[in-house]
């Protein structure tokens, strides 16, 4: 299994010193680089990112045969990983990027990733994080994992983007997680269940008007991101 790596995506223009991670989500392994990105790249750019922009890629693969692809036993194995990715890797990737300024952004499983990165890392390094179809329990409970200290973690806010028609989350993730481990939904459906006042929640259900775990790229402009990265210029 090779391991978590910075891969870049697209040059910035202006905002020089500011620098945006995307982390793509379960089977994503072989999504590596402004090819395979593009719509990504296309849709940050849309909703207003001038930054750089780079990919944390991880290896979010199943080793089973494709005909098990989506088993109970495998979806947690994947879970896990992408906890340990962003626990025991995702600081240290972080330290290693020149800009001051980091903005997160996390699909999927990848929000995961991103949301464990926050759990540890001190506040003042990352600027904003975006956990867009996120499948993350809203009720993380453990101290060393739970929202208030993701919240914490951002110096501006922590936006999660939602669909509540989304199919991988309606299925694979609820059934899984109530299987697994009793979770509760996930955050790309419904917001946080604590309040903190740096979290915000969006929910795209009319815009994507589809129940299409793909379609987000093309709908972020409709976010507050683009009032966000539009106030830093």
């Amino acid at each position: 299994m090779d391991d978590p790596r910075l891969v870049g995506l697209s040059p910035g223009g202006r905002g020089r010193d500011r620098v945006l991670v995307y982390v793509g989500g379960y089977l994503s392994q072989d999504d590596e680089g402004p090819g395979d990105l593009a719509p990504w790249v296309a849709g940050l750019r849309t909703a207003g990112w001038e930054g750089r922009m780079v990919q944390l890629w991880w290896d979010a693969s199943n080793a089973k045969g494709a005909a098990r692809r989506l088993g109970i036993g495998h979806w947690g194995k994947v879970v896990h990983r992408a906890e340990a990715v962003g626990r025991d890797h995702g600081p240290r990737l972080l330290a290693c990027l020149p800009e001051p300024e980091v903005t997160l952004v996390g699909f999927s499983l990848g929000a995961r990733v991103v949301f464990e990165t926050l759990c540890r890392i001190g506040p003042g390094r990352v600027r904003d994080a975006v956990l867009v179809g996120g499948a993350v329990d809203r009720d993380h409970k453990p101290p060393e994992r739970d929202w208030v200290r993701a919240g914490d973690a951002v110096s501006h806010r922590l936006l999660t983007v939602a669909n509540r028609h989304g199919a991988v989350l309606q299925g694979l993730y609820r059934r899984r997680h109530k299987f697994l481990w009793k979770g509760t939904s996930p955050v790309g459906l419904k917001p946080v269940d604590v309040f903190h006042p740096k979290i915000e929640h969006h929910d795209l259900t009319d815009a994507i008007d589809s129940a299409s775990h793909a379609a987000y790229p093309g709908h972020l402009h409709q976010t507050p991101l683009a009032a966000w990265w539009r106030s830093l210029e």
